[in-house]
């Protein structure tokens, strides 16, 4: 991820990605564990999954250590994955959640998702777990493609770049 005075961007993906590709992050958006995404494609190997998400990170020119979060919002952005229904929130969605939720779909990892949010690491994973509990996510990937279905992120940005 890049930033221009401080703002962060989702990095964009340089090349496609594959079928397979996809199939894993769509896995991962949905809320599937490694295990039960690896059989959902077949019974791969845990290598082949992971070799998988880290051919994502080099074509979304994600940094090395980028969150299975970031890379599924950056496919979102990229209009790789389809963006989910929008549907209505079970709870309100308070401007201290938003902000954590925007973090976790556009910072690389819990440092930088801490430093967006301006608390301690400990803190901020206390934090996202609590979202994640309030709102039934079951991953931080899941987390946010159900910020997309709720309006928390931007799918009207996402359906642009997409287009574009």
């Amino acid at each position: 991820m890049s930033t221009t005075r401080g703002v962060a961007r989702t990095p964009q993906c340089s090349t496609r990605l594959t079928p397979a590709e996809v199939r894993a992050l769509a896995a991962l958006a949905e809320g599937r564990t490694t295990d039960e995404a690896r059989k959902d494609l077949g019974g791969i190997s845990a290598d082949t999954f992971n070799g998988h998400l880290r051919s994502v990170g080099l074509k979304q020119q994600s940094p090395p250590r980028a969150s299975r979060a970031l890379k599924v919002n950056t496919a979102y952005e990229s209009g790789e994955l389809p963006l989910p229904d929008m549907a209505e929130p079970p709870k309100p969605i308070e401007g201290e959640d938003r902000e954590l939720w925007i973090a976790v779909a556009t910072h690389p990892g819990i440092q930088g998702i801490a430093r967006a949010v301006t608390l301690s690491t400990s803190t901020a994973g206390r934090r996202i777990e609590e979202l994640m509990d309030r709102f039934g996510a079951k991953s931080e990937p899941h987390l946010v493609t159900l910020g997309y279905a709720y309006g928390v992120l931007p799918a009207e940005a996402a359906t642009a770049l997409a287009a574009g």
